[in-house]
């Protein structure tokens, strides 16, 4: 397992984000596998549909490639069970909610609910992520200056 180098402060093998694809409700347009630039999705062509290949290479909380399946056949946690899961993850690893050594100094946690992330705060509000833009706050690139 690789070390805990990014801001959930666990190893991405152990990150529960990853797309589920409905093997009903594909029908192989393939646009998921031609839009992801991470290659998550590789197309099946015995099964003529594509398929997870790479679960954990999935960026941590984008679901970008849901827009753009025409069947609405690709699926991901609700955001609530995968703080939650984190949470319990962090916890049975001994560490404190939400905070990492390495988490840079452009990132503040609230709580298990809210994340800022350079000038946006990220909070779950009825089992959805919701998005605020922090106007007053720096950038990376302020930052680092």
């Amino acid at each position: 397992m690789n070390t805990p180098d990014n801001t959930w402060g666990l190893p991405r093998e152990v990150i529960p984000w990853g797309p589920t694809i409905d093997g009903g409700r594909c029908r192989g347009s393939g646009d998921c596998v031609k839009f992801c630039p991470n290659s998550v999705y590789e197309f099946d062509a015995a099964e003529g549909r594509a398929r997870v290949a790479h679960f954990h290479h999935c960026m941590v909380l984008c679901s970008n490639c849901v827009d753009v399946c025409p069947n609405g056949a690709i699926s991901f946690p609700s955001q609530d069970e995968f703080l939650d899961r984190v949470q319990e993850l962090r916890r049975q690893l001994g560490n404190p909610p939400l905070q990492h050594p390495s988490m840079p100094s452009w990132m503040v946690t609230h709580d298990h609910r809210s994340l800022d992330v350079f000038d946006t705060t990220y909070e779950m509000e009825d089992g959805r992520l919701k998005t605020q833009q922090n106007p007053n706050e720096r950038t990376p690139d302020e930052t680092n200056r």
